[in-house]
């Protein structure tokens, strides 16, 4: 995600279990996809409601 969004914070989450169960969870939540992962193709980019950016992270 692009570091000039203004976010103050920038979370790097890992799933603990299922990823993609995570991600239907957060989705479900309201998150919404914001962009392609910075660290790996397999993390996934997700926004929160108020359009926070946050990863979540392929555990290695």
């Amino acid at each position: 995600m692009d570091r000039g969004d203004g976010d103050r914070v920038h979370l790097d989450l890992v799933a603990d279990g299922d990823r993609d169960a995570e991600i239907d969870r957060l989705l479900a939540l309201g998150a919404t996809r914001a962009g392609a992962g910075r660290h790996t193709a397999d993390d996934v980019v997700l926004a929160d409601p108020d359009g926070t950016g946050f990863c979540l992270l392929t555990p290695r």
